[in-house]
């Protein structure tokens, strides 16, 4: 088997350095820019493994496994705790077998101007970039999604959020982003059809090239899921995925190290909708017996709605079983003065 790393570029300060309109990119070019592009995920991009029929480039984080093809004519296999599903990538027909690259990326040659250069993330995350390298290429790139034929889009902002019919989470696709050579935005969105997700990138030879877009997928709202104990009691424990933030539009505001809430945004609505019913499903896969306490759910609850009550909010969720059940659910009381750790079922008192 083989195995490579992605590294993060060194001294890549911001945008991407522009490329001379006469030069044509290289696969190992267009990787290197994505390597350094400071949108990128590159610095924590998972390992990937070479499987033994050489077919697909395998990687398994967070309890999602993405499989991307030697051959772009297949699809992107993904494997997640709520969904296995398919990703179709832009321009499979015409686009050259994955090449590894010297940053540890793969990356496709589009042979149409344009390249594709996907990146799962440590937290189980896939963002599938396109570097554009003259006005001559594409400005639309379309992305099959094979989901569930009962699966229901909700929009959050310019983010796409695919729930199945329990609310738990499909697939999460983050707001559009694409950025010049020079780091101007390039006007671009998602145009949602049957089965496909197309970004539309308006550029044009005002911007510099080459133009690094992509859209960011995700399966999971939190990982590093853990057990341990409280006053002699189980405490569960995990974290926010940065997929999720950013699907969300990161509807806090953060400060500090490491980075606290100090306010939401007009975001937080459908963070806390999607929140307590599709980050509740996964935390009830991870521990099936985590619902036979109420004060669990309380305390899931809180931490979900907390920056609206003015409580820092650092994308760590503590729950311990030993906090009793609060008075008829309401954890809503003195939520300033106990933070989500009450220590009676009343009050205001903190633990």
């Amino acid at each position: 088997m083989v195995s490579v790393t992605a590294v993060c570029a060194t001294g890549a300060a911001g945008a991407a350095v522009a490329a001379d309109e006469s030069d044509q990119l290289s696969t190992e070019a267009a990787a290197s820019i994505v390597a350094a592009h400071e949108e990128s995920i590159s610095g924590s991009a998972a390992p990937l493994t070479l499987e033994e029929s050489n077919d697909a480039w395998t990687s398994a984080e967070n309890r999602v496994e993405i499989q991307l093809p030697t051959d772009p004519a297949e699809p992107i296999s993904v494997e997640s705790p709520m969904v296995d599903m398919r990703i179709t990538l832009p321009s499979s027909d015409t686009a050259g077998d994955a090449e590894p690259t010297e940053s540890g990326l793969l990356g496709y040659d589009n042979n149409d101007g344009s390249f594709t250069v996907p990146i799962p993330g440590d937290a189980g995350e896939l963002q599938v970039n396109t570097v554009i390298e003259s006005p001559d290429a594409p400005a639309e790139y379309e992305y099959g999604v094979q989901l569930p034929t009962e699966a229901r889009l909700e929009r959050v902002g310019d983010a796409l959020v695919y729930l199945g019919t329990e609310d738990q989470l499909l697939l999460m696709v983050g707001a559009p982003w694409a950025k010049d050579a020079e780091g101007r935005d390039v006007p671009t969105h998602y145009e949602v059809g049957s089965g496909t997700i197309t970004q539309i990138i308006e550029h044009n030879s005002t911007f510099a090239y080459p133009i690094v877009a992509d859209p960011w997928f995700g399966w999971t709202l939190f990982h590093e899921f853990k057990g341990s104990t409280y006053n002699g009691q189980k405490k569960y424990s995990a974290w926010v995925t940065p997929a999720a933030r950013i699907a969300f539009g990161n509807p806090f505001q953060f400060t500090g190290t490491p980075p606290r809430a100090i306010g939401v945004t007009g975001a937080y609505a459908n963070w806390v909708t999607i929140m307590r019913s599709a980050g509740w499903a996964e935390w009830k896969v991870a521990w099936p017996k985590i619902t036979d306490k109420a004060s669990v759910k309380q305390q899931f609850d809180c931490h979900v709605a907390a920056g609206s009550y003015g409580v820092f909010f650092t994308g760590a969720y503590d729950l311990e079983r030993s906090r009793p059940n609060r008075t008829d659910g309401n954890w809503q009381s003195y939520v300033a003065s106990h933070r989500c750790n009450w220590k009676y079922a009343t009050g205001s008192a903190r633990e």
